[in-house]
């Protein structure tokens, strides 16, 4: 067999799996295991910022563990509860308080992290762990009971909790937890057995996820942000225990910028505009620190993403040069993916390279998407504006020339701003409905499920099947009277309602 003709049975095989995937019918589940309770992004920790008061007790505790203890014992239809959390738990960025200078710690805290914030690294993540464990003792008191009680907690992987990946920091929850539920009370050998078999039985009711959760044919899971570019990262299968973790554009963002600026709420970023951002600077009183880091954050992070843009085309060129080889080869992620789907059902492996298909590339590939972003584009459409103004007013034509240029400098510039804004996409709202829509036709679930962009709703996106926000418990909402609520999903059989928690009636009402 010569190579042409190898070629083109190996192409002849990869189009013939491709439409067996596109025939793909995944059937309808049986019955469940267990009843879900999930909630996401709580953003535990979020308030662990240096020269930020504090409340004596953190606004989601009460809620929270109102809300397990409620579901705690009452089984619906004899079944457990798995407590699913899609995502950001914890917020690991957001938080920039440091080690005291007296404190001994295992490792060391730079300048940058002073400012920014501590890197992701086990030892640190670690001590940013134990700092959210007491600030939320409460929550984590009643989680513990709520597993104790016979129920279940899976934990999803999000943008801003991506140490959930590291080992350290899973063993350090699970021990907290542990203690909080089974304390030590007698030292003789049978008891130490017994409360060794305890806490076996109870670590196995926690399960991590690095990307989604899914039941066949009835329930899929994620935090969302792999289908938002700017929250995106392209290692989220990396090796377990990595000594560093990747980090995207936007947490480097926060890194660089937001976190050295506390007067600056970060929850509604995505709905500012450039105006917004002014306005802000202006009110600020520190215009120049203000516009120190954004040059700063600015210069750092499109050589970032020139860098990482290189990277990536070189690979695909690399790739390419290789294009008969690489078709007779799968990608190691593809086959970590597979493996991870087979895990829930065997014959669901062969939808792994288009799972993998539905993810954004991370911004920090294409230097425009970081532009506009930063609003690089902007402010350089402003430059060009003022200057063609000025060309004009300096201009030695007549007045009527001079109007008529100045017009058009106009009109170019209105136009322009037109289509910089139709191509910046930063609301991960839109971005999210189109992921769910494409999850849905790929597995058959009823029901598809993310985080993320802290907009709790329910609408249908597939023929059967409904797509639901999770919101956010960071900031809750009211009613038209004016009492606090906070979003969650119940899933008893194969019936899923979004619902709010009334923390000041303690009951969960349909949304």
């Amino acid at each position: 067999m010569n190579g042409a003709q190898g070629l083109r049975e190996r192409i002849s095989l990869r189009t013939k799996a491709a439409i067996d995937r596109l025939k793909f019918k995944p059937k309808r589940s049986g019955a469940a295991e267990a009843n879900v309770l999930a909630i996401s992004d709580l953003h535990l920790g979020q308030d662990l910022r240096r020269g930020v008061k504090r409340a004596p007790v953190p606004h989601q505790d009460g809620p929270l563990a109102a809300l397990l203890d409620h579901h705690a014992t009452r089984w619906e239809e004899g079944r457990p509860w798995r407590l699913v959390i899609a995502g950001d738990m914890v917020d690991f960025i957001r938080m920039t308080v440091t080690p005291e200078p007296t404190e001994v710690v295992p490792f060391d805290v730079t300048p940058a992290e002073r400012l920014g914030g501590l890197y992701p690294e086990p030892a640190k993540a670690v001590w940013k762990l134990a700092k959210v464990i007491e600030r939320h003792r409460i929550f984590f008191t009643r989680l513990a009971s709520f597993i104790a009680a016979g129920n279940e907690l899976v934990i999803i992987r999000g943008n801003h909790d991506q140490e959930w990946s590291l080992p350290r920091v899973q063993e350090v929850l699970q021990s907290a937890l542990v203690e909080f539920a089974l304390p030590l009370r007698a030292s003789g050998p049978e008891a130490r057995a017994e409360r060794e078999r305890q806490r076996q039985a109870f670590v196995a009711r926690i399960q991590f996820c690095d990307w989604f959760y899914l039941e066949p044919g009835r329930l899929y899971v994620e935090h969302g942000h792999l289908h938002d570019e700017f929250s995106s990262v392209a290692d989220f299968d990396r090796p377990r225990g990595a000594p560093v973790l990747h980090e995207s554009v936007s947490t480097r963002a926060l890194r660089l910028f937001g976190n050295r600026h506390d007067g600056l709420d970060m929850n509604d970023l995505e709905q500012w505009s450039l105006w917004d951002f002014v306005r802000w600077a202006s009110k600020s009183g520190e215009l120049g620190g203000i516009l120190r880091d954004y040059l700063g954050m600015t210069a750092r992070l499109l050589s970032y993403s020139l860098r990482a843009s290189v990277k990536t085309m070189a690979k695909s060129l690399r790739r390419l040069a290789r294009f008969s080889r690489a078709l007779a080869v799968d990608d190691g992620r593809v086959e970590k993916l597979r493996a991870m789907l087979r895990g829930v059902r065997e014959d669901h492996e062969a939808l792994a390279p288009d799972l993998l298909g539905l993810l954004q590339p991370p911004a920090e590939e294409s230097v425009l998407a970081c532009a506009q972003m930063l609003y690089v584009d902007r402010v350089l459409l402003g430059f060009a504006v003022a200057g063609g103004i000025t060309s004009c007013a300096a201009s030695s034509l007549a007045l009527h020339w001079r109007a008529g240029g100045l017009a058009l400098v106009v009109m170019v510039a209105l136009g322009l701003n037109y289509l910089l804004s139709r191509g910046r996409e930063i609301d991960s709202h839109p971005k999210l409905l189109r992921a769910a829509h494409r999850v849905a036709v790929l597995f058959g679930v009823d029901y598809v499920v993310m985080g993320h962009s802290h907009r709790a709703i329910d609408q249908e996106v597939a023929d059967g099947t409904r797509y639901i926000n999770l919101g956010t418990w960071l900031a809750p909402s009211r009613d038209e009277q004016g009492v606090l609520s906070f979003p969650h999903l119940v899933v008893v059989g194969q019936n899923a309602v979004l619902r709010r928690w009334y923390e000041e009636r303690r009951e969960s009402v349909v949304a």
